[in-house]
C-alpha cells in the first residue's frame, strides 16, 4: 500500500474563528435608568393630554334658576317687613325695570348676579306673613317664567349668603337701584335714623 503525504495548511491560508460550543453572544441592552425615565415620562405625558381633554369638554354650569311655592315676609334691619322667598332670601326689584318687562337678562350676566325669581313647577304659587297674593303674577321672559309682585319683576341677590340680610339694597347697577320690596309692592326704604334728644337745660338759679 502506498501512502500518501498529508496535505498540510498552507501558511497563507485564511483562518476561521470558531465559536465555542455553549458561548452565546449577548445583545446588548439599554440601561434600566433609561427605560424607566422613559416610561415615568410617558405615564405624564398621557395624564396631563387626559386632563387637558376633560376640561375642554366638560363646561362650567351655569347657576340654576330659583323658584319657590311660598312669598312670605320677613323684618330686616331698618328696612321693616320686606318680601322674603325660600330660607327667608330678600326679594328684590330693579327701578328700570318696566312693569312686567325686566330690563334684567342673562346679557351682561345680570342675571348670575341677580338670579330671577321663578314659578314652582306645576306647582301653587301662595303669599302669606302679610305678602299679598292678588300682587303675585307670572310673566313670560326669554330666559323662562319670572314672578312678579304688583307687576314689578322679582330677583334674589347673589350676595346674600343666607336669611336676614339685604346686601344688594340701593345697589346702583344694570341701569337702575335695586331695593327690597315692602308688602304694598313699593321699593323698600331704610327708616330714618331718630335724632338725638336735646340735652335738658337748667336755669341759673339753681331752682
Amino acid at each position: 500500500m502506498i501512502r500518501l503525504p498529508s496535505a498540510r495548511p498552507s501558511a497563507s491560508a485564511p483562518t476561521t474563528d470558531l465559536v465555542r460550543p455553549g458561548r452565546i453572544r449577548q445583545k446588548s441592552h439599554k440601561p434600566p435608568l433609561l427605560i424607566g425615565l422613559a416610561l415615568v415620562c410617558a405615564i405624564a405625558i398621557s395624564a396631563c393630554g387626559s386632563a387637558a381633554k376633560a376640561a375642554t369638554s366638560s363646561p362650567s354650569a351655569a347657576p340654576a334658576p330659583t323658584s319657590i311655592s311660598t312669598v312670605s315676609t320677613a323684618t330686616i334691619g331698618s328696612l321693616g317687613q320686606v318680601l322674603v322667598g325660600s330660607g327667608g332670601r330678600t326679594l328684590y326689584l330693579l327701578s328700570s325695570d318696566h312693569r312686567a318687562t325686566p330690563t334684567c337678562t342673562p346679557v351682561g350676566g345680570c342675571t348670575t348676579t341677580w338670579p330671577p325669581l321663578r314659578p314652582p313647577a306645576g306647582g301653587h304659587l301662595s303669599a302669606a306673613l302679610g305678602a299679598r297674593a292678588s300682587l303675585l303674577a307670572t310673566i313670560h321672559t326669554p330666559s323662562g317664567p319670572q314672578l312678579t309682585y304688583d307687576g314689578w319683576p322679582l330677583y334674589l341677590f347673589a350676595g346674600d349668603s343666607r336669611a336676614g340680610v339685604a346686601n344688594g339694597q340701593g345697589l346702583h347697577s344694570f341701569g337702575g337701584t335695586w331695593s327690597a320690596v315692602a308688602p304694598s309692592g313699593q321699593p323698600a326704604a331704610a327708616a330714618p335714623a331718630a335724632s338725638p334728644s336735646p340735652a335738658p337745660t337748667t336755669s341759673g338759679y339753681g331752682y
